[in-house]
């Protein structure tokens, strides 16, 4: 990466911490027990957009309560440029 995209991405992932941080506090607030949050750091050479990403992490046993023990796993994701999206994780055998 570049050191402009890489400076670019640093400032949207600081940025995106409050947005994240916010996120988490409303799931809480609505019964949902998000564990936290991160934004790791993306510094891969084939990264020319400087883009962030980051993770809400919804605990697997509230996952398993209410969908079934099939699904491995239930976070949000979102990317500075593709927004958010919900990510899922299903057992091979399901």
């Amino acid at each position: 990466m570049a050191r402009s995209e890489l400076a670019v991405n640093k400032i949207v992932a600081a940025a995106a911490e409050l947005c994240l941080a916010a996120v988490v506090a409303q799931l809480a607030q609505e019964g949902i027990p998000a564990t936290g949050y991160s934004i790791p750091p993306d510094e891969s050479p084939n990264d020319t957009d400087g883009a962030a990403d980051g993770w809400v992490d919804i605990p697997d046993q509230f996952t398993t309560r209410h969908y079934g023990p099939d699904l491995d796993e239930l976070g949000l994701w979102w990317n500075s440029v593709l927004v958010w999206r919900i990510h899922t994780s299903y057992s091979p055998n399901s």
